[in-house]
């Protein structure tokens, strides 16, 4: 997803996570923005991240969330998939 978006320049994304299984720690979570900057992740797009709010993880979903947006990724959970295209087209 990283190559494509950077050979494309196509900035804003739609993940569905709603069948992943949460295996992160919350200290795995805290680093993945240092790894995406190593990675060449740009900060321009916005990606719309959809979740299951009934999974046991969904903190951590939350966690990772405000991490990735502490360190200039815009990130933005949503329950269904409507409402995140409906957020991506609204720029």
């Amino acid at each position: 997803l990283i190559k494509l978006v950077k050979e494309k320049r196509i900035y804003d994304v739609l993940v569905d996570d709603t069948e992943m299984a949460m295996t992160l720690t919350a200290s795995d979570i805290q680093h993945l923005p240092k790894m995406y900057k190593v990675m060449g992740v740009p900060k321009q797009g916005r990606v719309a991240l959809i979740f299951s709010e009934s999974t046991h993880r969904a903190e951590d979903f939350k966690f990772y969330e405000k991490v990735a947006m502490a360190a200039g990724y815009t990130i933005k959970l949503f329950s269904d998939r409507e409402s995140a295209l409906a957020w991506l087209k609204s720029k």
